[in-house]
Protein backbone atom coordinates (compact mmCIF):
# COMPACT_ATOMS: atom_id res chain seq x y z
CA UNK A 1 0.00 0.00 0.00
CA UNK A 2 1.09 3.41 -0.66
CA UNK A 3 -0.14 6.72 0.15
CA UNK A 4 0.96 9.29 -2.80
CA UNK A 5 0.27 13.27 -2.33
CA UNK A 6 1.04 15.89 -4.23
CA UNK A 7 0.38 19.70 -3.76
CA UNK A 8 0.52 22.65 -1.60
CA UNK A 9 -2.98 21.58 0.28
CA UNK A 10 -1.86 17.94 1.08
CA UNK A 11 -0.55 17.59 4.71
CA UNK A 12 2.90 15.75 3.49
CA UNK A 13 3.46 18.60 1.44
CA UNK A 14 6.40 20.78 2.09
CA UNK A 15 4.61 23.58 0.65
CA UNK A 16 1.31 23.34 2.76
CA UNK A 17 1.70 26.12 5.13
CA UNK A 18 1.07 25.42 8.76
CA UNK A 19 3.41 26.75 11.67
CA UNK A 20 5.95 25.32 13.48
CA UNK A 21 8.99 26.86 15.02
CA UNK A 22 13.16 25.09 15.72
CA UNK A 23 15.10 24.44 18.37
CA UNK A 24 16.06 27.35 18.57
CA UNK A 25 12.26 29.44 18.68
CA UNK A 26 12.35 30.61 14.93
CA UNK A 27 8.67 30.40 13.77
CA UNK A 28 8.38 28.93 10.42
CA UNK A 29 5.31 28.78 8.06
CA UNK A 30 5.92 26.03 5.90
CA UNK A 31 9.01 23.22 5.43
CA UNK A 32 9.79 25.36 2.40
CA UNK A 33 10.13 28.26 3.90
CA UNK A 34 12.62 26.63 6.51
CA UNK A 35 14.36 24.55 3.72
CA UNK A 36 15.16 27.41 1.46
CA UNK A 37 16.25 30.04 4.65
CA UNK A 38 18.86 27.05 5.65
CA UNK A 39 20.05 27.09 2.19
CA UNK A 40 20.48 30.67 2.24
CA UNK A 41 22.01 30.87 5.29
CA UNK A 42 24.23 27.71 4.27
CA UNK A 43 25.28 29.73 1.37
CA UNK A 44 25.66 33.14 3.67
CA UNK A 45 22.96 34.96 1.84
CA UNK A 46 21.51 36.73 4.14
CA UNK A 47 19.66 39.01 1.69
CA UNK A 48 17.57 36.28 0.46
CA UNK A 49 17.50 34.68 3.93
CA UNK A 50 16.01 37.98 5.41
CA UNK A 51 13.32 37.72 2.76
CA UNK A 52 12.13 34.32 2.72
CA UNK A 53 11.65 35.21 6.43
CA UNK A 54 8.85 37.88 5.36
CA UNK A 55 7.04 35.87 2.75
CA UNK A 56 4.86 33.08 3.45
CA UNK A 57 3.84 31.89 0.10
CA UNK A 58 5.61 28.96 -0.44
CA UNK A 59 6.12 29.17 -4.01
CA UNK A 60 7.58 32.64 -3.89
CA UNK A 61 9.91 31.15 -1.19
CA UNK A 62 10.93 28.55 -3.48
CA UNK A 63 11.64 31.33 -6.34
CA UNK A 64 13.43 33.26 -3.52
CA UNK A 65 15.68 30.10 -3.07
CA UNK A 66 16.88 29.84 -6.51
CA UNK A 67 18.25 33.24 -5.95
CA UNK A 68 20.67 32.35 -3.95
CA UNK A 69 24.36 33.24 -4.14
CA UNK A 70 26.72 31.94 -4.49
CA UNK A 71 25.00 28.22 -4.82
CA UNK A 72 27.10 25.14 -5.21
CA UNK A 73 25.05 22.44 -6.39
CA UNK A 74 27.30 19.39 -5.03
CA UNK A 75 27.89 21.02 -1.42
CA UNK A 76 24.11 21.71 -1.15
CA UNK A 77 23.16 17.87 -2.23
CA UNK A 78 25.49 16.83 0.72
CA UNK A 79 23.50 18.75 3.25
CA UNK A 80 19.87 19.58 1.85
CA UNK A 81 18.10 15.95 3.36
CA UNK A 82 19.20 16.54 6.50
CA UNK A 83 17.79 19.96 6.02
CA UNK A 84 14.32 18.45 5.24
CA UNK A 85 14.64 16.01 7.73
CA UNK A 86 14.58 18.43 10.48
CA UNK A 87 11.85 20.79 9.02
CA UNK A 88 9.98 17.93 8.80
CA UNK A 89 10.24 17.14 12.08
CA UNK A 90 9.85 20.02 13.29
CA UNK A 91 6.71 20.47 11.25
CA UNK A 92 4.80 17.07 12.35
CA UNK A 93 6.51 16.95 15.85
CA UNK A 94 5.19 20.14 16.89
CA UNK A 95 1.45 19.54 15.84
CA UNK A 96 -0.56 16.60 17.41
CA UNK A 97 -3.07 16.65 14.14
CA UNK A 98 -0.27 16.98 11.44
CA UNK A 99 1.29 14.48 13.59
CA UNK A 100 -1.58 11.96 13.68
CA UNK A 101 -2.56 12.54 9.75
CA UNK A 102 1.74 11.49 8.97
CA UNK A 103 1.21 8.63 11.36
CA UNK A 104 -1.79 7.10 9.33
CA UNK A 105 0.02 6.85 6.29
CA UNK A 106 0.44 3.43 4.53
CA UNK A 107 3.79 2.36 4.67
CA UNK A 108 5.05 3.45 1.66
CA UNK A 109 4.80 7.00 1.37
CA UNK A 110 5.53 8.70 -1.94
CA UNK A 111 5.48 12.49 -3.82
CA UNK A 112 4.24 12.43 -7.10
CA UNK A 113 6.00 15.23 -8.61
CA UNK A 114 5.88 14.50 -12.17
CA UNK A 115 9.34 17.00 -12.50
CA UNK A 116 11.05 16.24 -9.40
CA UNK A 117 12.82 12.97 -10.15
CA UNK A 118 15.39 13.51 -6.54
CA UNK A 119 12.49 14.78 -3.49
CA UNK A 120 10.11 12.74 -6.16
CA UNK A 121 8.99 9.88 -7.76
CA UNK A 122 9.18 11.86 -11.35
CA UNK A 123 5.45 10.81 -11.87
CA UNK A 124 2.15 12.81 -11.60
CA UNK A 125 -0.38 11.44 -8.60
CA UNK A 126 -2.75 10.74 -11.93
CA UNK A 127 -0.37 8.00 -13.79
CA UNK A 128 -0.70 4.53 -13.11
CA UNK A 129 2.43 3.54 -12.94
CA UNK A 130 2.68 5.75 -9.60
CA UNK A 131 1.31 3.05 -7.98
CA UNK A 132 4.28 0.56 -8.84
CA UNK A 133 7.72 1.69 -7.27
CA UNK A 134 9.47 -0.35 -9.87
CA UNK A 135 8.35 2.40 -12.25
CA UNK A 136 9.37 4.89 -10.96
CA UNK A 137 11.96 7.97 -12.81
CA UNK A 138 12.60 9.39 -9.11
CA UNK A 139 14.48 8.45 -6.20
CA UNK A 140 11.45 9.55 -3.68
CA UNK A 141 13.74 11.30 -1.34
CA UNK A 142 11.00 13.74 0.30
CA UNK A 143 8.81 10.27 1.14
CA UNK A 144 11.40 8.45 2.32
CA UNK A 145 11.98 11.63 4.55
CA UNK A 146 8.75 11.38 5.91
CA UNK A 147 8.98 8.09 6.30
CA UNK A 148 11.95 7.67 8.79
CA UNK A 149 10.16 11.05 10.54
CA UNK A 150 7.09 8.78 10.65
CA UNK A 151 8.87 6.29 12.20
CA UNK A 152 10.91 8.22 14.91
CA UNK A 153 7.27 10.32 16.04
CA UNK A 154 6.15 6.80 16.65
CA UNK A 155 9.38 5.64 18.81
CA UNK A 156 8.62 8.98 20.61
CA UNK A 157 5.17 8.03 21.06
CA UNK A 158 5.46 4.76 22.47
CA UNK A 159 7.55 5.98 24.83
Amino acid sequence: MITLYYGQNNVLSNMYRCSFYNSKGRHFTSVEQYYQYQKAKFFRDYSVAKKILQTNNPYCIKNLGRKVYPFNRILWHRKCVQVMYRATYYKFSSNSKLARTLLSTRKLIAEASPHDVYFGIGLSIDDPDARNPKMWRGKNVMGQVLMDVRNRIMCEVAQ
